[in-house]
């Protein structure tokens, strides 16, 4: 009889654990399920942080197709640099690739530039200078080459003279 005891002792407990561990591993699977879930949802959020291009978001970057890199507008403008400016329109004009055009400003202000150009491969490389204006937001040529430019224009056009001496002497 005190076996019999012994045994429905052992099975009551065992059927109480057993219970009591499927109660408590359906709220471990509950509780795996929401963080799975709550991970995901961070993933997601970080998705939103970052662009298409890899410009981070949340860190105030944003995407410039101008000058196709992210830029930061508190800090600078969505535009290309002087020497890119002069670069694009001297390959357009000239129709030749990129990487056969070299631009090298020497002096500049917000609205003028002057500098040094180089048009060629290896030892092919022809080289000119330039005098440039900037209209609008947007750079334009005065004057490309090796011959003489119209200084008189030039200063009538309000181009600084001390920029002009290499062009002008």
């Amino acid at each position: 009889m005190k076996s019999l005891k012994t045994i429905i002792i052992f099975l009551v407990v065992f059927f109480v654990l057993g219970a009591l561990f499927l109660y408590f591993d359906r709220d471990l699977r509950s509780v795996k399920g929401e963080l799975a879930s709550l991970k995901q949802k961070m993933q997601e959020a970080q998705k939103d942080k970052i662009d298409a291009h890899g410009c981070i978001l949340s860190d105030g970057y944003t995407w410039c197709d101008l000058t196709a890199k992210c830029f930061k507008a508190s800090e600078e403008k969505c535009e290309l640099s002087i020497e890119e400016a002069i670069k694009d329109i001297l390959v357009e004009k000239y129709k030749k690739d990129p990487s056969e055009v070299i631009v090298a400003v020497s002096q500049s202000d917000d609205t003028h530039a002057v500098g040094a150009v180089g048009i060629g491969t290896g030892d092919q490389i022809e080289g000119g200078m330039f005098i440039a204006i900037k209209q609008d937001d947007a750079w334009g040529l005065l004057y490309d080459g090796n011959g003489a430019a119209d200084c008189l224009e030039l200063e009538m056009m309000g181009f600084p003279s001390n920029m002009l001496t290499n062009f002008c002497d």
